[in-house]
């Protein structure tokens, strides 16, 4: 093997030289879309001590505060990340670790290839029409598909290994295994790469199904398992589910139209890339009886392709086509799954290898057919090729210099693109541009398609407060929770407008439950630090127990309480009173307003309150000034409520 590459140094070093002259533009890039959650927002990645967190955490973690609304366990991304943020945390150094990335395939692509058809020119052509497409632009030139890329890494390097192992150049396969853990832990796709092995098994290497159903061969595919089920356990652990639900809920017959029209869109696609997009428009509003005609002719004759080729026995052309198939099946299959972009050019990353052959081998039998004809032609053809993919990648890779650029041609191409508005419109408040970004926030609004709503009634909340419409600020801040309860910069928020009317008191329940969502929400925690320091500098006890009594700031709770006085104790400076707790749920007081009333109407703030969980005891001391009387107290909770309970007497 390693004579084998360095024979072969000269066309590797060709393909660096072209990645470098088709992709080198980016290393000047700027973080993109979903880099700036995945890398510039995400701690767990900025230090090697977060090592065990590429296991116990997802990519989302750090910006959505939990995985739980992630779908993505993808290890292999994070420790790339971890890795190359540990070099640089400059989007250069990223953009670099994604050339080296397809390098590294580029090169294993032509060892496929060689290995599969023991053909120079057929392996040089297969891996170069796959660098040089420009389908693949989207992968290489934004961070966040590195998965696409590392997972289809090891998909070939797996596929070569059990070559390898079948031609007896190897002799151990649990190399092979390792390929395919490393790649399941990359992105889920990998999971069909034993589909892979059983189709070159049984077509190329013509095993019988005599010879696959021997004990022996059983267990070697038997033990894929036991690597899938560790990682669906891991999976489980991490985001609490095997998923989260897509945006779309397509009926069984649109799930089947769709599967034809999106296999031939991405055939298409395959076949003729230009234009590219960011975010295509597809759905069932979208589909015409023009497109739907397109769709299911190249589905025709795709399939017409692979029966031929299975009907005469042409091994290397059916496992092309079928490894187009298996890896775009992901996208048609578990179309409910994905978000609201359900047709992307990331999703033809990896089949773009099976296609890259069918070029290869198609040029090399017109070589061969005709040998005097087609060779000038052939090179004629072939020159234009690569001026048209080149040229086509190279500008296409300027429309991912930055997030204004690349959505401003997202809506150019497509104006129905309402999570790319989403973001554009938060670029445009990040710039200070309000006017223009609440214009469209209440486009995306109105148009009401957008997956997480609440997020752009958040933002148009904000941008009204600070326009001073505090009325409609606070309606857009509460529709957000409506939406979703966990939303915790809603919470925050309407705290936050709270705190600006002077109002801390009411501001404290959002805060409260911002906190109890995410306990680390700096936001939240400078907003409720905000919230105590007014409450214990500028109003007296006796207006705070007034607004949150008689004015319904906090709502008293009724029916059996969970709070019951038990004894007092006085000494000559201070009384002290004690309460037994018997909660049914985990209640979160709020001690520095716990207060008592006495019968002559005056009102006093504990001191230094004590709360004892292994006694289940609270005891609330109050300066001895004058005789009080019977006192009345209350305890204010996080949730809005307080509890209003009487000293009885001894």
């Amino acid at each position: 093997m390693y004579i084998f590459l360095r024979s072969h140094a000269r066309i590797f070093a060709l393909f660096a030289i072209t990645i470098s002259i088709l992709y080198g533009s980016i290393l000047s890039h700027d973080f993109i879309h979903d880099d700036h959650g995945q890398i510039e927002q995400n701690i767990y990645i900025q230090s090697l001590s977060y090592l065990p967190k590429v296991i116990t955490g997802c990519i989302w973690e750090a910006a959505l505060g939990s995985c739980t609304f992630s779908s993505y366990y993808r290890p292999i991304q994070s420790l790339s990340y971890l890795f190359t943020y540990s070099i640089s945390h400059e989007p250069w150094a990223f953009y670099l670790v994604n050339l080296f990335y397809f390098w590294i395939l580029g090169c294993l692509v032509f060892l496929l290839a060689h290995l599969l058809t023991e053909n120079k020119t057929i392996a040089f052509l297969t891996a170069f029409f796959f660098i040089i497409h420009p389908i693949n632009t989207e992968v290489v030139a934004w961070i966040a598909a590195v998965p696409e890329l590392t997972y289809t890494i090891f998909l070939v390097t797996g596929t070569i290994l059990h070559i390898l192992y079948r031609k007896n150049q190897i002799t151990s396969y649990e190399w092979v295994y390792g390929a395919y853990g490393l790649g399941i832990a990359s992105k889920e796709p990998a999971v069909f790469l034993p589909i892979i092995l059983l189709i070159l098994d049984y077509f190329h290497f013509k095993k019988s199904v005599k010879e696959l159903i021997t004990r022996k061969e059983i267990i070697r595919y038997i033990l894929f398992v036991p690597i899938l089920l560790l990682y669906l356990g891991a999976r489980m652990y991490v985001l609490g589910s095997l998923g989260t639900d897509g945006f779309y809920s397509f009926t069984p017959k649109e799930r089947i139209v769709h599967f034809f029209s999106l296999l031939g869109l991405y055939l298409k696609k395959l076949i003729y890339p230009y234009p590219l997009n960011f975010f295509y428009e597809f759905g069932v509003s979208s589909l015409t009886p023009t497109s739907l005609m397109y769709s299911f002719l190249f589905c025709i004759l795709f399939s017409l392709l692979a029966y031929t080729a299975f009907r005469k026995n042409r091994a290397i052309i059916l496992f092309a086509c079928l490894w187009i198939f298996i890896f775009l099946s992901p996208a048609l299959i578990f179309i409910n799954s994905l978000g609201e972009n359900v047709f992307s050019e990331r999703y033809a990353f990896a089949s773009g290898i099976g296609f890259s052959l069918l070029v290869a081998l198609l040029a090399n039998f017109l070589m061969k057919r005709y040998p005097y004809i087609s060779q000038r032609v052939l090179r004629v053809v072939f020159l234009l090729v690569i001026i048209l993919a080149s040229s086509v990648v190279i500008k296409r890779t300027f429309d991912w210099k930055n997030d204004v650029i690349l959505y401003n041609d997202t809506l150019i191409k497509n104006p129905n693109a309402d999570l790319i508005l989403y973001n554009y419109a938060v670029i445009l408040r990040d710039n200070g541009e309000y006017a223009y970004a609440k214009t469209l926030f209440e486009s995306v609004i109105a148009k009401g398609r957008l997956r997480e709503p609440w997020k752009a009634h958040n933002n148009l909340g904000n941008i009204l407060r600070m326009e001073g419409n505090t009325k409609e600020a606070f309606a857009h801040f509460k529709h957000a929770i409506e939406i979703n309860k966990n939303h915790r910069e809603a919470y925050s928020n309407i705290g936050a407008l709270f705190i600006d009317e002077d109002n801390p008191l009411a501001a404290l329940p959002y805060l409260c439950e911002a906190l109890t969502i995410d306990p680390q929400f700096k936001n939240a925690e400078n907003n409720f630090a905000h919230a105590i320091n007014t409450l214990s500098t500028r109003k007296p006890e006796t207006i705070y127990y007034e607004d949150m009594v008689k004015k319904k700031v906090f709502i008293k709770e009724s029916g059996e309480l969970p709070i019951t006085f038990k004894s007092k104790e006085c000494n000559t400076k201070q009384c002290s009173y004690f309460f037994s707790t018997h909660f049914t749920e985990p209640q979160i007081m709020l001690p520095f307003i716990i207060m008592s009333k006495n019968t002559h109407g005056i009102v006093e703030k504990a001191v230094d309150p004590i709360f004892n969980s292994d006694s289940n005891t609270i005891i609330l001391s109050f300066d001895k000034k004058t005789e009080r009387g019977l006192l009345d107290f209350i305890f204010p909770t996080c949730n809005g409520t307080y509890y209003s309970i009487r000293e009885a007497t001894q």
